[in-house]
């Protein structure tokens, strides 16, 4: 081969090689997100994840003459009825945690997942089909940059738990 030849060959080796390596820097920056968002985002869940939990935890029921809803929680892991005689403690539980969502969470388009536990009182946001969205933190697709929350209940015989978890 004569040398004009051998640099063309040259030539077109850088050439594509460069191509390749903007292929794969393009490829990487457009995939990548930005972690100052998301970490602005995450910060933004934890926030209304406690927040929500706090006002949950301190909210007062109508039904029971204005008595904590943390007493009611209480009342329903322990199965006490007689905390409050208009109804079971559980139900009157699932019943405000449905409307609190309602008015909240499900008004703000955010997915979730609100349980007490050791019941089965819980609350799962659900898509347009009636599909669960987010079941739970080891279940869900997405919920692994989720926040999860957790009030302790005071009093009673032993720890209780509301937990609420929030997807994306």
């Amino acid at each position: 081969m004569r040398r004009g030849q051998t640099e063309m060959i040259g030539l077109v080796f850088i050439v594509v090689a460069l191509l390749l390596g903007l292929l794969v820097y393009v490829k990487f920056s457009v995939i990548v997100k930005n972690p100052a968002g998301d970490l602005v985002d995450r910060a933004r869940d934890v926030q209304q994840t406690s927040s929500f939990l706090v006002a949950l935890k301190e909210t007062t029921v109508p039904n029971c003459g204005g008595a904590p809803m943390e007493r009611l929680a209480r009342a329903c892991i322990e199965n006490d009825r007689s905390f409050c005689i208009t109804g079971r403690p559980c139900d009157m539980l699932q019943e405000l945690f449905e409307n609190l969502v309602k008015v909240t969470l499900v008004k703000q388009g955010i997915k979730f997942n609100l349980s007490l536990e050791g019941t089965e009182v819980m609350v799962v946001s659900t898509d347009v089909n009636g599909d669960l969205d987010c079941v739970s933190a080891d279940r869900s697709v997405d919920i692994s940059s989720a926040p999860v929350g957790e009030v302790v209940l005071s009093g009673g015989s032993g720890k209780g738990y509301i937990r609420l978890s929030m997807c994306r």
